[in-house]
C-alpha cells in the first residue's frame, strides 16, 4: 500500500520534497495500566508538509532499561489512514497485544519513531508514556469491624451489614467472601450487598464468627473482615461414651446389647434420640438402635448376620441434635469380629430324590447338593445310619448322586416307597451341618404276569350259555405294572371262536351252542396274561375246552373240571413220558445218520469197512506185469506175465511157487486172470 502512495506521488511531482523534520504529538501521555482498549498515543507531523515518508518504531526504552531499547516486550505498534492521496502517520496502544502495561514492571516507556523519505533521508522523534498505577477498591469501614449480637437475639433473615465499596478508577468491582469457621449461616444479596441471617442464631454454636468480604477490582483488591461476637450461645450436645471399641465373637447372640449411649447438653431436657450409621453398609441389619442402646440385630428370620469370613469390623457413627446444633463427634463405635467355627450350612434343607426300583447301583438321581462352609475349608457329606438309609448311597465322594446300596424292590411292600433320609456335612474340625433327602421310590414292571392254574373245561349239548371258566393270574408289581388284561392271541381251531369266546377280565363265555360236528373233540386257546406297564409283560398258557356227548354232569363246575383232568389223563401228560419218547427218536435218528454213511462209501469206493486184503492164492495186481510209469498202470500181454523173471517181481522163476504155467493150465482160473 506504501508502495503505492509513492508510486502515485511520483507521478504527481512531489517526489523531489525531502524530508527535514518530524514532530510527534503529544509528545507525553500517561496510560493506567488497566488500560484495557486500543489508545491512540501519537500522530507524526512531517516537514515539509505533504512529505511522503514511512514511518516504524524504531526502539523502545524503558525507566529499567533506558540505555537498551527493548524491540518485543511492549504493547506498542505503527498504523497509518490516508484521505486522499495524503497519508498520515501514528502509533497506538494495542490492547490485543500479549504484553500488557503493569506499573510494578514498567513504569515509562520512550518509543522512538523514525520516518524515511523515498530520498531515504531520516528523521526521528521520542513520545514518553507514563504507566499510571492502579488504585485498590475502598471499602467503608475497612479493614475491620466488630458486631456484637446475642444467640436469641438473631433471627432468620435478619440485616445484619451492609458493604459500601467503590473503586478510584472507576472499574468494575466483583465481590468474594469467606466465613470462619466455615459455617453456613449468612446470606449476600450481590445487588445490594446486603449481609443477612441465614439461620436463627440459637443453632450457632460457635463465637466469634469472622466474615472476610474481599473486593477486587480485577488487579487490586481490599478486605474487611466483619467480626460478629455471639453472646448467650446454645451448647452443643455431645455424646460421653464415644468413641469406643468393642470385640464379639461371631455367633453373638442376636438382641446381644452392644452400648447405651450417655449424652451431655444442659440446654436439653427431652430425651434424645440418637441417629447412627454403620460401615460397611449391608442389605440385611447387622445391629439394631433401639432408643439409647446399640443391640446385635435380631431380623425376622432370627438369625445372626454376623460372619467373620465376610467382614471382620464394623464403625457405628451416631450423633445426635437439639434441633439447631449437632455433637460434633467422631462419635464411632467400633465393632471388631471374632472368628468362630462354624458347622457347615447346606443351601436348602431339604432336598427330592426319585428313584425307580432296581438293582443296586442301576437307578440314580441327581441331588446337586450345595455345601458351604463358613471357613473355607473343605467338608465331607455322609448318610446318617439309619435301617432305611443303609439301603443308599452316593456315586462318588462328591455326593452328586444318590442310588441304592442293594436290589431295591417296592413290590409287596418289600420296601417302602417313600422315606426322608438324614444327611450331615462335617468340617475337618468337626462341625456338622445337617439336611433330609425326600426320596420316592417308582415301581418299575420288573415282574411278569404268573398263571394261577391251567385249565380244561368240558362242554356238552347240555351245558348251559354263559360262563364256564375264568383265567386268572397274578403280578408282583404295583400299580398300572401289576393291572392284567387277558387276551386270546390265539384258537385252535379257529372255527370254534364262533362259540367260545374270551372277556378282557379273564372269564371265558360259551356264547353258543357247538354243532354235532365238534363232538369229542377240542379247541385249545392261547391266552395271554399281559400287565399295562412300559414296556408291559405278559405270560401266555393254553385253555383246552373239550366238545363232549350227554354225560352225567358233576354237582358242580369245579367237581366236573377235576373229575375231567383225572380221567383224561394221558400218556403225553407226564413230562417224563414226553423224555423217554424224545431220548430214543434222538437215538434212532443218529443210527439213520450212520447207516447212511457206510451206504455212500460202499457206492464210492466198493467197500464200507476198508480196502480189499491181497488173496494168498491168487496173485494181486502188482504182480500181473510191468508198471508203466508214463501209463500210469500195469501193462497187459497175451495172457502171460513177460515179466515175471524181472527180480521185482513176487513171481520170479526163483522164487515162486506154484509156476506160471500152473496157473496158466489152469482152466478154471482163466477168467480171474
Amino acid at each position: 500500500m506504501i508502495l503505492f502512495w509513492l508510486t502515485a506521488a511520483t507521478f504527481l511531482g512531489r517526489i523531489d520534497s525531502q524530508l527535514t523534520d518530524i514532530v510527534l504529538t503529544p509528545g507525553t501521555v500517561n496510560l493506567i495500566e488497566r488500560q484495557a482498549s486500543n489508545y491512540n498515543i501519537a500522530s507524526v507531523a512531517v516537514n515539509p508538509p505533504g512529505t511522503v515518508v514511512n514511518c516504524y518504531i524504531k526502539g523502545v526504552g524503558t525507566d529499567v532499561t533506558p540505555s537498551s531499547p527493548i524491540f518485543t516486550d511492549h504493547p506498542f505498534t505503527k498504523a497509518f489512514t490516508t484521505s486522499g492521496l495524503d497519508v498520515s502517520w501514528y502509533f497506538f496502544f494495542d490492547a490485543s497485544s500479549s504484553n500488557k502495561l503493569n506499573f510494578d514492571v514498567y513504569q515509562r516507556y520512550d518509543v522512538t519513531i523514525e520516518c524515511a523519505d523515498v530520498n531515504n533521508n531520516l528523521r526521528s522523534a521520542i513520545v514518553v508514556v507514563n504507566v499510571i498505577d492502579n488504585d485498590a477498591p475502598v471499602i467503608t469501614d475497612a479493614p475491620m469491624i466488630n458486631i456484637p449480637v446475642t444467640a436469641d437475639g438473631v433471627m432468620k433473615g435478619d440485616l445484619l451489614y451492609t458493604v459500601t465499596a467503590s473503586d478510584p478508577d472507576v472499574d468494575p468491582i466483583t465481590y468474594s467472601y469467606g466465613v470462619t469457621p466455615p459455617l453456613d449461616i449468612f446470606t449476600i444479596n450481590p445487588a445490594t450487598n446486603e449481609i443477612r441471617a441465614k439461620v436463627d442464631f440459637v443453632a450457632v454454636g460457635e463465637s466469634p464468627v469472622n466474615l472476610s468480604l474481599v473486593v477486587s477490582d480485577g488487579d487490586k483488591s481490599t478486605q474487611l473482615d466483619i467480626i460478629l461476637e455471639i453472646s448467650d450461645l446454645n451448647v452443643r450436645p455431645e455424646i460421653t461414651n464415644l468413641p469406643a471399641e468393642s470385640r464379639i465373637p461371631e455367633n453373638t447372640a442376636p438382641g446381644t446389647e452392644l452400648l447405651t449411649l450417655l449424652y451431655l447438653d444442659p440446654d436439653q431436657t427431652a430425651p434424645f434420640i440418637p441417629t447412627c450409621n454403620v460401615t460397611p453398609n449391608t442389605q440385611l441389619p447387622v445391629f439394631d438402635i433401639i432408643g439409647s442402646r446399640i443391640l446385635v440385630s435380631t431380623g425376622s428370620d432370627g438369625k445372626n448376620r454376623l460372619d467373620y469370613e465376610g467382614i471382620k469390623k464394623y464403625e457405628i457413627d451416631c450423633f445426635i441434635t437439639d434441633q439447631y446444633l449437632e455433637s460434633l463427634g467422631p462419635d464411632i463405635l467400633t465393632v471388631n469380629i471374632d472368628d468362630v467355627n462354624e458347622k457347615p450350612e447346606f443351601a436348602q434343607q431339604m432336598y427330592t430324590c426319585i428313584l425307580q426300583e432296581s438293582p443296586a447301583l442301576d437307578s440314580t438321581c441327581d441331588l446337586n447338593l450345595n455345601v458351604k462352609d463358613p471357613e473355607g475349608g473343605a467338608v465331607t457329606i455322609s448318610i446318617k445310619s439309619s435301617p432305611d438309609s443303609q439301603r443308599f448311597r452316593f456315586t462318588s465322594p462328591t455326593a452328586d448322586r444318590l442310588t441304592f446300596s442293594v436290589n431295591y424292590d417296592i413290590d409287596g411292600n418289600a420296601m417302602p416307597s417313600s422315606l426322608t433320609i438324614d444327611i450331615e456335612a462335617r468340617d475337618s474340625a468337626g462341625q456338622v451341618g445337617t439336611a433330609q433327602i425326600q426320596v420316592t421310590v417308582t415301581d418299575r414292571n420288573d415282574n411278569s404276569p404268573v398263571i394261577t392254574a391251567t385249565q380244561i373245561i368240558d362242554l356238552t349239548p347240555a351245558s348251559p350259555i354263559g360262563a364256564v371258566g375264568t383265567v386268572q393270574a397274578t403280578d408282583a408289581d404295583s400299580g398300572l405294572n401289576g393291572e392284567i388284561e387277558y387276551i386270546l392271541t390265539a384258537m385252535n381251531p379257529a372255527t370254534t371262536s364262533d362259540y367260545i369266546v374270551l372277556l378282557e377280565s379273564g372269564e371265558i363265555q360259551y356264547i353258543k351252542k357247538f354243532p354235532d360236528s365238534l363232538l369229542d373233540s377240542a379247541a385249545l386257546l392261547t391266552i395271554q396274561a399281559r400287565d399295562k406297564g412300559t414296556p408291559p409283560r405278559s405270560t401266555s398258557d393254553i385253555v383246552t375246552v373239550r366238545f363232549l356227548g350227554d354225560t352225567t354232569q358233576p354237582t358242580n363246575q369245579n367237581d366236573q373240571q377235576a373229575g375231567t383232568v383225572a380221567s383224561e389223563t394221558r400218556f403225553f401228560d407226564e413230562p417224563a413220558n414226553i423224555a423217554i419218547v424224545t431220548v430214543i427218536g434222538i437215538v434212532l435218528f443218529l443210527a439213520v445218520l450212520v447207516a447212511f454213511y457206510f451206504c455212500i462209501k460202499k457206492m464210492l469206493l466198493g467197500y464200507c469197512c476198508g480196502p480189499r486184503k491181497p488173496s494168498n492164492v491168487y496173485p494181486t495186481s502188482q504182480d500181473y506185469g510191468h508198471y508203466d510209469v508214463k501209463k500210469k498202470g500195469y501193462s497187459k500181454g497175451r495172457g502171460d506175465y513177460p515179466d515175471y523173471h524181472r527180480s521185482d517181481s513176487l513171481y520170479s522163476r526163483d522164487i515162486r511157487s506154484p509156476s506160471v504155467i500152473d496157473y496158466y493150465d489152469n482152466r478154471s482160473m482163466q477168467g480171474n486172470v
